[in-house]
């Protein structure tokens, strides 16, 4: 081989490249293939188990889950011509497409799990996604441990509203309580807010502190009356306690780390051009 070649692929093939590869693998043709061989067993189990309401939320969210996905596919395959190209808005790109990919391989595993089908198969999605946005936010473009423990901490709020939002779902359908009706929209509004605060903080966008303030506000909102009112219920702690257990400790941390080195500081214009 060419010595020049030899350099060039050298350059051209780094861990940035088979992340996107692996990404974009994962989220188009490996996602696509798990829906139409599994999403007819998904249902047909939950039928045979007596759970009208689980086949009802299977039937959408799983197909939902899948699409968004795809999108996460979609940008991992965009941030392949990114890095190649030595583009700037490939990290942004990159962290987009995993987060959103994170949410698409988690919340499947629970229906999966809790019908006894065995090893969930998007647990892949899910865990190499959060690797990817590990090595992202420590190899490629290196953000401090502050906005690495604040993006994660972030994104775990992000999933927890969304499994607030289909728990919401279920209550609805079985009970028809006002307070889950009226409710119910806002913990999904929280789940986007929160994915957008993520990948805020990871770019140091001028407005994450004050989304992330409203995400937080919108968790608490959306999450404590009606895990009051299922704990009532059930007698018992409810699980829509995390979410927002989870918000309040990154309000928390918000207000004690009001500083410029905090990871949520202002960003000057010069500074958000060159991470966009």
């Amino acid at each position: 081989m060419d010595h020049g070649v030899a350099c060039w692929v050298k350059k051209k093939l780094t861990i940035e490249l088979a992340m996107s590869s692996v990404g974009a693998l994962l989220g188009t043709a490996f996602v696509l293939f798990l829906f139409v061989s599994t999403y007819h067993r998904q249902v047909h189990v939950e039928v045979i188990r007596g759970a009208p309401i689980e086949v009802v939320i299977v039937s959408f969210i799983v197909p939902a889950l899948t699409n968004l996905a795809m999108v996460g596919g979609i940008l991992w395959s965009m941030s392949i011509y990114g890095f190649l190209s030595e583009k700037g808005w490939a990290f942004s790109t990159a962290i987009t497409a995993s987060v959103l990919s994170i949410l698409a391989g988690f919340f499947p595993i629970l229906p999966w799990v809790s019908s006894g089908l065995g090893f969930p198969p998007t647990s892949v999605i899910f865990a190499s996604n959060l690797l990817f946005f590990i090595l992202l936010q420590t190899h490629t473009q290196p953000t401090g441990k502050g906005a690495l423990f604040l993006s994660l901490l972030a994104g775990m709020a992000y999933v927890l509203a969304f499994i607030n939002g289909v728990a919401s779902t279920h209550y609805i359908l079985a009970t028809g309580d006002p307070f889950f009706i009226a409710l119910q929209p806002l913990n999904f509004m929280a789940s986007f807010a929160w994915g957008v605060t993520t990948i805020s903080v990871i770019l140091t966008k001028r407005w994450a502190r004050p989304l992330a303030i409203g995400s937080a506000a919108a968790s608490l909102l959306g999450g404590i009356p009606i895990a009051i009112i299922a704990q009532i219920e059930l007698g018992r702690p409810s699980l829509f306690w995390p979410s927002p257990l989870v918000a309040a400790a990154i309000l928390a941390f918000i207000y004690l780390t009001r500083s410029s080195t905090s990871p949520l500081r202002h960003c000057n214009s010069d500074e958000e051009m060159k991470i966009t």
